[in-house]
């Protein structure tokens, strides 16, 4: 158990425990458990920095401002864990090389009246590089009775791109679930190599009557891109360009009964929202999502169908 109790002074920015300058360090079944200023998460939870063969697995990450932050490290994988009631980002990562985040659950995060800019993971570039060989693959992400966030984010962090040292490099994002209600669902600028398949992104609406957008897929200035058998409201950046190759994507929408990809021919309820705490869309027998083999199998064995 780790863990930590807001003091008055502390700053939000301070981080609480770390590794740093470690090697073949593996931490599992723990807990960072954060504590509460004004009713949201506080403070840094777990911070990576020039390490190597680091391993955080099966472990919960809750009530932080930002759960798991991570710079200049190799070989580092975060497997099995969970992240909740987190005020920012779950994952806020920078200068990565060997990076692989499978089969964790995020849900609920809580901004409350914060103007953080909330990620559930951002891949950065404020160690003035790019990361390589990254591999996110079967997540959950789903933004439960929470507040609406970005979901995967590799955004420009105000560099220039056009330095190679400053892409990335070699990225798959395979089989995730998204459910969500912000524009980036998945948005990657500047890579080399990206391999975007077999994601299920869904717009869920902001519970409480909040803001509202649709999650996409948004990719730009990248090469060699692949997006296939996705599941999502749209594709933004491809304009047929040489070296992408777009396939067998279904695009679904929930705006328009009368048009195609409308949700209720796309999906079976099995559970929504707040209500449940968490969101279940299966696969309809016999919708196009069904007949493409599209989206992340994941949703063929969710909780309430194990």
């Amino acid at each position: 158990m780790f863990d930590y109790s807001f003091q008055r002074g502390d700053k939000h920015r301070t981080n609480h425990f770390g590794i740093a300058n470690g090697h073949n360090i593996t931490i599992t079944n723990s807990v960072f458990d954060g504590d509460y200023n004004t009713g949201i998460g506080h403070g840094l939870g777990l911070q990576i920095t020039g390490s190597s063969k680091i391993t955080i697995s099966n472990s919960l990450f809750r009530k932080w401002w930002k759960a798991l932050t991570a710079f200049k490290t190799t070989h580092l994988t975060l497997s099995r864990n969970q992240f909740y009631d987190i005020r920012a980002d779950g994952m806020a990562l920078s200068g990565i090389d060997n990076l692989t985040i499978e089969l964790n659950r995020f849900h609920t995060f809580r901004g409350g009246n914060s103007r953080d800019h909330r990620d559930m993971i951002q891949l950065m570039r404020t160690t003035n590089r790019g990361s390589s060989n990254i591999v996110i693959r079967d997540n959950v992400f789903d933004i439960g009775a929470g507040d609406y966030t970005q979901t995967i984010f590799m955004g420009k962090s105000g560099k220039n791109t056009s330095d190679p040292l400053l892409r990335h490099k070699n990225v798959l994002i395979e089989n995730n679930v998204i459910y969500n209600a912000h524009m980036h669902g998945i948005s990657v600028h500047g890579a080399d190599n990206l391999s975007i398949r077999k994601n299920s992104i869904i717009r869920v609406r902001q519970p409480k009557g909040g803001k509202v957008s649709i999650p996409r897929i948004n990719i730009s200035y990248s090469t060699s891109v692949v997006i296939e058998q996705n599941v999502v409201s749209g594709i933004n950046g491809y304009q047929n360009q040489k070296d992408w190759a777009v396939l067998n994507n279904v695009i679904v929408q929930d705006q328009s009964p009368s048009s195609p990809g409308y949700y209720d021919r796309e999906f079976i309820y099995y559970a929504t929202g707040a209500a449940n705490g968490f969101h279940e869309y299966g696969v309809r027998p016999g919708s196009e999502v069904d007949r493409l083999k599209a989206g992340s199998t994941l949703v063929n064995n969710y909780p309430t169908r194990q």
